[in-house]
């Protein structure tokens, strides 16, 4: 499966969970989250993108093959998938959606870096920390607009069961992606272009892995 492929549907599924989980959000709460989720991913961006510049091609299919990372990923994912469960109920699970939707997964970090990296390969005169900090941007701005979209016409109003439900489902449909990254054409990390066709189609995939997983989840809550 080309790793590109994989880039593109693990990062439309936590834009996916973010502007979601953001919407559900009102008033001052909205502003604060918001300012504190650009801020995060402003700073993530900009020192993956550092990171990335002393990453060789080697050093990255080193760790694309490392177990222990993929591990590590599975098992924080399951407890933010537990998380994201127990925040539907409880005195502090307002307090708890708020430190979740700015906990940045590993799968969403690996997913950015690979942006990252692509980003630099593609025009290495490129300062990295700029570059970071200029997709950061970009991807607060789509997560950020797409959250005020949402709740400018009311689809997430008294929703806020529903979308935790969504983002456990996506941090769920996160640990399936971690075996297809292994399998995953490790030569398409030198292939910097851009495949629309490949684009459109790990879009169309991101919905069907969140709806099975989100089916699934739904079920598994069913009596």
């Amino acid at each position: 499966m080309d790793w590109l492929f994989l880039l593109v549907l693990g990062l439309a599924l936590f834009l996916a969970r973010d502007l979601f989980l953001l919407s559900s959000f009102r008033g001052r709460d909205a502003a604060k989250v918001s300012a504190a989720y650009g801020a995060i991913l402003l700073v993530l961006f900009a020192l993956l993108a550092r990171a990335a510049d002393f990453v060789s091609r080697e050093q990255a299919l080193s760790l694309l093959r490392d177990a222990r990372l993929w591990v590590s990923a599975i098992l924080i994912h399951g407890l933010l998938w537990l998380a994201f469960i127990k925040a539907r109920r409880g005195q502090r699970a307002r307090r708890l959606t708020f430190a979740l939707t700015l906990l940045p997964a590993p799968v969403f970090v690996y997913c950015a870096a690979g942006l990252c990296w692509i980003a630099l390969a593609s025009n290495s005169a490129t300062d990295p920390t700029a570059a970071g900090a200029l997709l950061g941007a970009a991807w607060v701005t789509l997560a950020i607009a797409g959250s005020c979209g949402a709740r400018r016409f009311g689809s997430t109003a008294g929703k806020s069961g529903e979308i935790l439900d969504f983002a456990a489902a996506a941090n769920l449909s996160a640990i399936l992606l971690l075996p297809l990254h292994q399998q995953s054409r490790q030569s398409a990390l030198v292939e910097t272009a851009v495949h629309w066709e490949t684009s459109a189609l790990a879009l169309a995939a991101t919905a069907g892995l969140i709806g099975a997983s989100f089916l699934f989840h739904r079920i598994r809550r069913s009596p």
